[in-house]
């Protein structure tokens, strides 16, 4: 179903969209788009020359991005609607992710590849709107060539297979999003710091097409709630009718807003076309469009989109009639005044944060009971019953030097300071008291030495527990996804590589490499978690302080595959620790930016562009 409404939708300065901002503006128009959002990915460069041609055009246009962001190690979008598009915060934004997205496009197209899908990578580059590669523009390339033909791979993306419906995007999320095969992560912006920033610079956040990030998933719809989300897009090109249905119930329940836009992006989406949306039809009754009044909930609640678009485009909320003839005096329909509008909102965040305390407390009690056997992947199941069999920690495992001389470690006093990144916690209980590390100049490498091992901390913790030894030896486990998992706590000494535990972080990085390969996503974690500690403990990366496991001890250990990466590892983790600033980092894990004032917030924001 179309309408005259759209609020999502990308130009050439998204890295997979096609149109130049004024190209796009006058297809709104000869589609009959009349008000619209551009929402460039992490960019707001088009606003200046699409907010001209609007004008020209005589459409309303509502400046917006789409921040890339994480949450809990998830990765989500988030819209911002009315923003100040100007402002140098968004360019240092699209500097940052930018960046990012070209150091690893090489790195996206080897893993690719490294599938058995043969890629013709110059005519990729040249469907690139920009100078970094996009997932859409792989498929679509791969999917045309005659030499893919029997591919397995891309069997399900062709005409007629399950994944056929949207096949660049679908191939895009399976195969390069998070968990998939040829996922290579990058560090997007904490979630709350992207919501403050809108709200600081004019906008509202309104979170993207949840159902493709998370299906129908309301505990942690509640959770981004509590961050001070404005609205949600219920309707978009990726939800089905129930998908819909589900999150603008949620959206009626905290008195948000519920939007609606199609993503288009041209060539790279094909299926998608401005304004369409799959919204509801009409009741009989009714006869104006749902582009104007989907969003109001109620008689009794003001449409909060209405409101959005005023403060966006300078309007009082009467003025969007004569904007869009009869269509646009739907917007005034049941609107309440700007109080009660607050009041509403501000109950709503309420609501979500009790209900977001609630169910992390669930969490923290479900946390402190043990966990049955059968709520561990199978692997790592089948790796506890053999615990000799996991990893290379030698039997004399206890920390070299007298017990007199390393004091007790105290977790209130002593701990490590906090990891720039997400870390599982895992809370592991140990035998014997744990002692204080008296200094730190050495990072050790490990394997869980496992065939195909994707072995968890808690397996490993259990193990070690069975050979009588105080519990895990590892700080830290890398799965495959690059999921980084708490062992020890960091200050701790280990029990990982004999005659050496005192002075040694202890990093094992799941599987058997002596037959297989790190991950992409793998060596994306070691490499940012191995800078951090390098960073804070003044440590110079080098073949003798960044060391494999068989440097120090007789074993194979890290395996020879994992093992030969380590000189270009030593390289990329100096280059990350250039690329640090400890005092800003250490700001910013105290900084509350919703309660400072705007410069205050601006001041922080500005110091470290967006590198979290």
């Amino acid at each position: 179903m179309e309408t005259w409404l759209d609020l999502h939708m990308h130009t050439k300065y998204s890295m997979d969209g096609q149109f130049e901002p004024a190209d796009l503006m006058r297809q709104c128009a000869d589609a009959g788009v009349t008000t619209v959002a551009v929402t460039d990915h992490d960019s707001a460069r088009a606003i200046p020359e699409a907010r001209q041609e609007a004008a020209r055009l005589g459409l309303n246009l509502v400046p917006g991005i789409e921040i890339s962001c994480q949450y809990k190690g998830k990765n989500f979008h988030l819209l911002g609607y009315g923003i100040h598009a100007e402002d140098p915060v968004f360019a240092a934004i699209e500097k940052d992710v930018y960046g990012q997205r070209r150091a690893i496009s090489e790195k996206v197209l080897d893993a690719v590849e490294a599938l058995g899908i043969v890629l013709d990578r110059p005519a990729i580059w040249k469907l690139c709107s920009g100078d970094a590669v996009a997932s859409v523009h792989i498929a679509r390339v791969a999917l045309a060539d005659p030499r893919n033909a029997d591919c397995p791979v891309l069997a399900p993306y062709r005409p007629s297979g399950a994944r056929s419906d949207a096949p660049y995007v679908n191939f895009g999320w399976d195969i390069c999003g998070q968990r998939g095969p040829a996922f290579v992560p990058m560090t997007f912006m904490d979630f709350v710091k992207a919501v403050a920033i809108i709200h600081d610079y004019g906008g509202v956040a309104v979170l993207a097409h949840p159902g493709a990030n998370m299906k129908q998933n309301r505990p942690l719809t509640e959770e981004l709630i509590a961050t001070g989300l404005d609205g949600i897009e219920a309707y978009c090109s990726y939800h089905d009718e129930g998908t819909s249905a589900f999150y603008r119930r949620i959206a009626d329940d905290y008195g948000l807003m519920a939007t609606l836009g199609s993503d288009y992006h041209g060539r790279a989406k094909p299926h998608i076309r401005l304004g369409t949306y799959g919204h509801p039809a009409l009741p009989e009754n009714q006869t104006t469009t749902w582009g104007s009044v989907c969003i109001v909930k109620t008689k009794k609640m003001i449409s909060a989109l209405a409101l959005t678009l005023c403060l966006a485009l300078g309007m009082t909320t009467g003025s969007l009639a004569s904007a869009a003839d009869n269509e646009g005096a739907a917007y005034t329909t049941g609107v309440a005044s700007v109080d009660q509008h607050m009041d509403a909102v501000a109950r709503a965040k309420a609501k979500a944060a009790k209900a977001a305390k609630k169910a992390g407390k669930t969490k923290k009690d479900q946390a402190g009971k043990t966990a049955p056997v059968s709520s561990q992947p199978a692997a790592a199941a089948s790796t506890a019953a053999k615990p000799a069999a996991i990893g290379n920690v030698p039997r004399s495992a206890k920390p070299a030097g007298a017990r007199g001389v390393m004091r007790n470690y105290n977790p209130v006093t002593d701990a490590a300071p906090a990891e720039p990144m997400a870390i599982k916690e895992t809370n592991f209980q140990f035998r014997e008291t744990l002692l204080l590390r008296p200094k730190t100049d050495m990072v050790v490498i490990h394997h869980v030495g496992i065939p195909d091992g994707d072995t968890s901390a808690a397996a490993i913790h259990r193990a070690h527990l069975a050979n009588g030894w105080a519990g895990i030896g590892y700080h830290y486990v890398i799965r495959k996804d690059g999921t980084i998992e708490r062992g020890r706590p960091l200050a701790t000494v280990g029990a990982h590589a004999e005659g050496q535990n005192y002075h040694t972080v202890g990093i094992n990085v799941t599987g058997n490499f002596e037959k297989e390969i790190p991950t992409p996503a793998q060596i994306h974690s070691l490499e940012g978690l191995v800078a951090w500690i390098c960073k804070i403990y003044s440590i110079v990366p080098g073949p003798s302080t960044l060391v494999g496991h068989r440097d120090v001890n007789s074993t194979d250990c890290p395996g020879r595959n994992l093992y030969s990466l380590l000189p270009q590892i030593r390289k990329d983790v100096a280059q990350k620790m250039n690329g640090m600033d400890s005092s800003y980092e250490d700001k910013l894990k105290k900084t509350n930016f919703l309660k400072m004032s705007r410069k205050e917030r601006e001041a922080i924001i500005m110091q470290g562009a967006s590198v979290f």
